[in-house]
């Protein structure tokens, strides 16, 4: 057996919203007045999820948001456990979340100027890969703030370290040692090319062209 709201039901259950999709939600409010499906969780709150489509385009949403329609609400997907798919037809996540199809792709902000983040929680310290918009660039560093304690900056096709904003094609900014009275920004090249602690030359080459013809070098050779 089958039952239908507003329509004739195809399904066990079958719901249809009392709007046409153009006068559907437009935005919070309306998220809840023209919605087809409301599930309220408890007696004492009525913060509940909310199901129809938009206006735009027919898309179907899910919306959490309190009776009145004017405070958004907190959505949480296998709070206690479990994987999350996109995507990914019948089979079963393996991960945390997993998307599948073509191309799959993750869209971080909008057009506006803003910061945009990952942010990697960690028992000592968090990390961050993000876009600083005020310079631009695409930066990793120490902390959750975009831009703070920045490590590595890629502005065009320029490259930081230390810095948000690389002035030439590479740039390393911050003082990292101290000798003396004395500060020096020191990078390290550690030639290791078997990865087992031996010591190796270090060549530095200068080249011009796609052929990458050498025009010069600098070199330390551990023999001498």
């Amino acid at each position: 057996s089958s039952l239908g709201i507003n329509g004739v039901p195809t399904n066990p259950l079958h719901i249809v919203g009392s709007s046409l999709y153009a006068s559907t939600a437009t935005n919070l409010s309306t998220s809840t007045t023209t919605a087809a499906v409301r599930i309220q969780g408890s007696r004492n709150a009525s913060t509940s999820i909310w199901a129809g489509t938009l206006a735009n385009d027919a898309q179907t949403y899910l919306q959490a948001c309190n009776g009145a329609g004017n405070s958004a609400d907190d959505l949480v997907l296998n709070p206690f456990g479990g994987n999350v798919g996109i995507g990914i037809g019948n089979a079963s996540p393996s991960v945390n979340l997993q998307i599948g199809g073509t191309t799959p792709t993750i869209y971080l902000g909008d057009s506006g100027a803003e910061d945009t983040k990952l942010v990697y929680r960690g028992n000592q310290i968090d990390y961050y890969i993000g876009h600083d918009d005020s310079n631009n660039a695409l930066t990793m560093g120490f902390g959750t703030t975009v831009g703070s304690d920045a490590v590595l900056a890629i502005s065009g096709s320029k490259v930081g370290i230390g810095t948000t904003s690389p002035s030439n094609i590479f740039h390393s900014h911050g003082v990292t040692h101290r000798f003396s009275s004395d500060s020096y920004n020191v990078v390290y090249i550690q030639a290791d090319a078997n990865n087992d602690g031996s010591n190796d030359d270090i060549v530095l080459q200068f080249t011009t062209g796609n052929s990458n013809t050498v025009k010069g070098e600098l070199r330390y050779d551990e023999s001498d």
